[in-house]
């Protein structure tokens, strides 16, 4: 008999070995195999065989792990790397905590977390030996003393180490290693279910009754609705019955506030798993799911799709519009949402998506009946709907109506909340104090030597900074190229919108969100310690904030103009789960943009709350252009250090993929930034029709780009393939 088995690295196939007499192997079970001439790897297994292998010479498993992945995670990695074109050895060592697949053998860098414990010795519970204790002790009057502290029952621990150490060497003490959680395992449920709302209800009603005949259902509810509270009801619905619910939500910055909400529900039995878990409480949480009593209900990002669940029965995803979904910086690159009704497919579970801004593909399969449809057509609470306000920033140029880059009417509706007490928010899809620099007078701009873009003005490092490979440099206001004094920085980032804002509001406490403060700067912010938080597209996704009346944009034309089919759809997203942020629980909120484009007609479709026309024109665009969900795309990307390497590697791939008449091949194209940590990009972008032999174009295409790896030079390339690019 032999195996087939992963192994963790990048490899599109399995390894068959021999399975040694006396040894009991399954699917799913973690092996520790050689491999090659000298390496020891940790693999599981996909597939059991009998007979003999077809490899000559084929070799033994080592050893047998106590450990085993179920059947349905083998058949989640199997279908990830067949649907995004992933080898499957590298889906395996990305999505699966890296301390359970060691490329060094068996999986031992885990060390669980143990606590010292000390305890009185047994035999001194004899009262002879109690006394001929004391009678020993009498000369050491600290360590008499510390045995009637431990006697009248307090902890051993409460000693000082001293005397600790001299009663373990008598033997007084005992000491042992308990092993300990690294999560929090003592909590019980607080909090009573919330009543809902007649809407609410409604909504609840209806999602109960489409699961009767669908597997998947989109809960459309607008911002701060309370699709929450739908959500816990079905997951206290499904713990319940004795299943178990995974609730999925787009990025870590919204897992903390979640979590504590739902800790109150669900106490100890809810676990929690994203990338800002340390890899041990990752690895244990993996390990928990695996044993006899494991979380009824997880709450984690886009990798928690890839944990044990023995009794799924709900899975939840919440904004599964969010483009975080998408797996964007390594293999494979899977789309969560999408991954998500697999998943609950093959656990016979169901699946609910929720959103205020559906996807156009998830909002078209509603209405062609391919998914249910709920709707929450009013906020919680009779909350009112944000006030919209568009601003002509032209007009307030022409009038010399603008401070710095705050209209009149910005500073009228900001002073006007903060005079309320209530918080503003400011948002500028820019990082850094300028998006780039320039020479006034020969105009100069300061470029990343390693990648095609201009460099990002940080004030606050005094330095230029590449945004795509991390390159920086001291910024200095001589132009190298003219020689005269007259660099100056040139568009609106973050850091100026901070201190522009410190300006005109001096005695506002004014903060803004980065990467290394994020988490502490919104716990400031929802304890009421900031007035003005500053920040990019992070700060209005999903977070319900108690005390905002007012979020202003400075320049919205900045989302709008992308050359993507997809640029309207984000936009829209985008607003209104701004607004959303907005009047939640104030008296009114207001979303006001800055813009130079008045007559834009996207805005019509914001101020009149005509979302339903809007993706009803999006959908009608989709189907005239050929976009999805009317077809699928394909995208391949080829990264080679010399330009012409890679504008034959991508006509070769384009050649081989022509085999396929009923495909629409367009490139070699040229990206926006086509050049990156000295690497020449170009991309190729594959139509395919929702008919075609996907898994037959995809398997094609591996096999073209393997063959280019195996040819010299070309080898040198990095080849991307992306399946549902978004």
């Amino acid at each position: 008999m032999f195996a087939d088995i992963i192994v963790p690295l990048p490899l599109s196939r399995t390894f068959s070995y021999l399975v040694p007499d006396g040894m009991t192997v399954s699917v799913g079970s973690m092996v520790v195999v050689p491999f090659g001439r000298t390496k020891t790897l940790t693999g599981v297994v996909a597939k059991i065989n009998q007979g003999q292998p077809s490899v000559a010479n084929p070799k033994y498993i080592l050893d047998l792990l106590h450990l085993s992945l179920l059947p349905s995670q083998i058949e989640l990695l199997q279908f990830t790397s067949h649907y995004y074109s992933a080898p499957i050895g590298e889906v395996y060592h990305q999505v699966l905590p890296s301390q359970l697949t060691s490329k060094d053998g068996a999986p031992d860098s885990y060390k669980p977390q143990v606590r010292i414990e000390y305890s009185l010795n047994p035999i001194y519970t004899d009262s002879r030996a109690l006394e001929s204790l004391r009678k020993t002790l009498r000369r050491a009057s600290k360590q008499l003393e510390a045995l009637d502290i431990m006697l009248s029952g307090q902890p051993v621990e409460n000693l000082s180490s001293a005397i600790r150490l001299a009663l373990l060497k008598r033997g007084v003490i005992i000491k042992r290693e308990c092993q300990v959680s690294r999560i929090d395992t003592t909590s019980s449920p607080s909090a009573t279910p919330v009543t809902l709302t007649e809407h609410q209800s409604a909504a609840l009603s209806s999602i109960r009754h489409q699961f009767g005949t669908v597997n998947t259902v989109l809960l459309h509810g607008v911002t701060s609705s309370g699709k929450t509270e739908i959500y816990l009801n079905l997951i206290r619905e499904t713990v319940g019955s004795g299943g178990q619910a995974l609730f999925l939500v787009p990025e870590t910055g919204l897992t903390q506030h979640l979590y504590d909400r739902l800790k109150q529900y669900f106490g100890s039995s809810l676990g929690l798993y994203h990338t800002q878990c340390s890899q041990s409480e990752r690895t244990e949480t993996f390990l928990h799911q695996l044993s006899g009593h494991p979380y009824d209900v997880i709450l984690g990002t886009k990798n928690a799709l890839f944990l044990p669940f023995r009794k799924l029965d709900l899975v939840i995803v919440d904004e599964e519009h969010d483009t975080s979904y998408k797996q964007s910086d390594h293999i494979p690159y899977f789309n969560a949402r999408d991954l998500a009704i697999y998943l609950a497919h093959i656990a016979h579970a169901k699946t609910l998506l929720g959103s205020a801004t559906p996807s156009v593909e998830s909002f078209a399969n509603a209405m062609e009946h391919k998914y249910g449809y709920a709707q929450l057509t009013e906020r919680y609470g009779k909350a009112s709907f944000p006030q919209f306000h568009i601003v002509d920033l032209a007009e307030e140029r022409r009038k010399k109506h603008l401070k710095g880059h705050f209209s009149r009417l910005l500073v009228i509706q900001m002073t006007a909340a903060l005079n309320a007490r209530h918080q503003v928010i400011l948002f500028q899809n820019r990082n850094g104090f300028s998006p780039f620099v320039q020479c006034s007078k020969c105009g100069y701009v300061p470029k990343c030597p390693h990648c095609d873009v201009s460099l990002t003005y940080s004030k606050v490092g005094n330095n230029l900074r590449c945004s795509y490979c991390g390159y920086t440099q001291p910024f200095q206001v001589t132009c190298p190229s003219c020689g005269s004094v007259t660099i100056e920085p040139r568009g609106l980032g973050v850091e100026q919108v901070e201190e522009e804002t410190r300006l005109l509001f001096p005695d506002a406490r004014v903060a803004r969100v980065t990467s290394k403060n994020a988490l502490t700067t919104l716990n400031d912010f929802h304890n009421g310690d900031i007035d003005i938080l500053i920040g990019t597209r992070s700060l209005v996704k999903g977070i319900d904030y108690k005390n905002v009346s007012l979020l202003g944009v400075l320049n919205v034309d900045n989302i709008l103009n992308h050359p993507d089919f997809r640029a309207n759809e984000r936009a829209f997203q985008l607003l209104v789960q701004a607004a959303g942020r907005t009047g939640r629980h104030t008296a009114e909120g207001h979303l006001l943009l800055q813009t130079y484009q008045i007559d834009n007609p996207f805005f019509d479709f914001l101020k009149g709350d005509k979302s339903t026309e809007f993706y009803e024109q999006q959908i009608a665009e989709r189907q005239l252009f050929n976009y999805p969900p009317f077809t699928r795309l394909l995208q391949v990307e080829i990264r080679h250090s010399n330009l012409n390497y890679c504008l034959s590697a991508a006509d070769y791939v384009k050649k081989e993929l022509s085999v396929f008449s009923n495909i629409e091949i367009t490139g070699p194209i040229e990206p926006m930034v086509s050049y990156v940590d000295r690497l020449f990009i170009r991309q190729l972008m594959v139509r395919l029709p929702l008919s075609s032999d996907s898994f037959k174009i995809k398997s094609r295409l591996q096999f073209v780009i393997d063959s280019l790896k195996n040819t010299r030079t070309y080898d040198k390339g990095i080849y991307i393939v992306n399946v549902d690019p978004v």
